[in-house]
């Protein structure tokens, strides 16, 4: 049972199903974001010789590891 029960209110309300899913996930990978982009920061602060080169990958690598786990 949810504490709030947020997606019962707002199915209740008329929100569709698809709707309510692409919020969902949409918020989950903003608040992702945030922490991923702090260690893209932290690695090329601290210039890390083993990432400092592919920082891009490092993110591609973070951002498939978010979407991997809400599959």
């Amino acid at each position: 049972m949810l504490l709030f029960q947020a997606k019962h209110l707002q199915f209740v309300s008329g929100v569709d199903v698809f709707s309510y899913w692409f919020a969902t996930y949409t918020w989950d990978f903003l608040n992702y974001l945030v922490p991923a982009l702090g260690i893209l920061i932290l690695f090329a602060a601290f210039q890390v010789d083993s990432y400092k080169d592919e920082l891009g990958v490092v993110f591609l690598m973070l951002v498939s590891r978010h979407l991997s786990q809400k599959a």
